[in-house]
């Protein structure tokens, strides 16, 4: 599926638990292994950010929160150095459900 481009084209959320907070591990192929790193995903048509945050978040770890406990932290830039790319970070608080890892964020 073809992503949309955006302004802001890459979210990443951020959720934290009674007992922390909750990463992902990720094959990042241009560095040739994997990384903790936090939920992260694009916007799909139709979406605004905070939509594609809550579902990337239950895609990726298991993990649902109610929209009023999405928290927004602003808009950052992930690579200045590399690319002119924007990105929306979240925090999200109260989750409900069994963390697990998403089978696809892992190189098998």
């Amino acid at each position: 599926m073809a992503r949309r481009r955006t302004e802001l084209p890459e979210l990443r959320c951020w959720q934290k638990l009674k007992a922390g907070f909750v990463l992902v591990r990720s094959y990042r192929h241009a560095l040739g292994s994997t990384i903790w790193d936090l939920p992260r995903g694009f916007i799909d048509p139709g979406e605004n950010a905070a939509d594609a945050a809550l579902r990337e978040l239950t895609e990726e770890t298991g993990l649902r929160c109610a929209p009023n406990n999405l928290i927004s932290l602003g808009v950052y830039a992930p690579e200045p150095g590399t690319m002119a790319v924007r990105a929306a970070l979240f925090a999200a608080i109260h989750c409900t459900g069994t963390a697990h890892q998403a089978r696809d964020e892992t190189r098998s």
